[in-house]
């Protein structure tokens, strides 16, 4: 089930392409709080974004990479930025420099993604711009920025999961986990576009 709902929700990445994107949004996927800062660790997902994204900025390194995404479920001992920093740092580690980092700490979902980018200095609707999000969510993603953008090209980071092979059958907490993502990223995907309707009805 896992196979056929992740091939569902996929979509290819944009084909090369004679314009080279001015911005690469990378969307948080979240981090884990440590007992310290220095301990923080970023989600796997966010880790796949983040390395998908410095791929990407070496192929266009005039663009500014922006990390993406604030979590407010860590307020009281973290900051609503410590995600879209961790991602910064990380790929600072990698050689991507200060310079070309940009940090967007205030989007909480995918639909504030777009808004919350246009208030960015420098960027407008016509700005040609890359998402960078996990294969699963880039169908989303896509969405809610072409509702602002006119130029987005997308790049998936790698899937969810490798090949299950038999192991796909055999019933496990981990499957049931990445079942239930899949199918709440359908019913987010389906709400959104039920609420950009109401949007143009008034």
């Amino acid at each position: 089930m896992t196979c056929g709902l992740e091939a569902s929700l996929r979509v290819a990445s944009s084909p090369d392409s004679t314009i080279a994107p001015a911005y690469i949004f990378v969307l948080g996927g979240g981090y884990m709080p440590g007992i310290i800062p220095e301990e923080d660790v970023l989600v796997v997902e966010s880790q796949r974004r983040v390395l998908r994204a410095i791929t990407l900025w070496r192929r266009f390194p005039n663009a500014r990479l922006v990390l993406s995404g604030a979590v407010h479920e860590y307020d009281g001992f973290r900051g609503p930025d410590r995600l879209a920093q961790l991602m910064a740092d990380a790929a600072m580690r990698r050689g991507v420099p200060t310079s070309a980092i940009l940090l967007e700490p205030r989007s909480i979902n995918t639909r504030e993604h777009p808004i919350e980018a246009l208030k960015l200095p420098g960027v407008t609707s016509t700005t040609p711009i890359a998402v960078v999000t996990s294969d699963w969510h880039i169908r989303r993603a896509e969405q809610e920025f072409r509702r602002y953008f006119q130029q987005v090209y997308t790049y998936p980071a790698p899937p969810l999961q490798g090949a299950l092979g038999l192991q796909s059958l055999i019933p496990s907490a981990d499957l049931l986990g990445a079942n239930t993502l899949l199918l709440l990223e359908w019913v987010g995907i389906l709400w959104y576009k039920i609420l950009g309707l109401k949007g143009m009805h008034g």
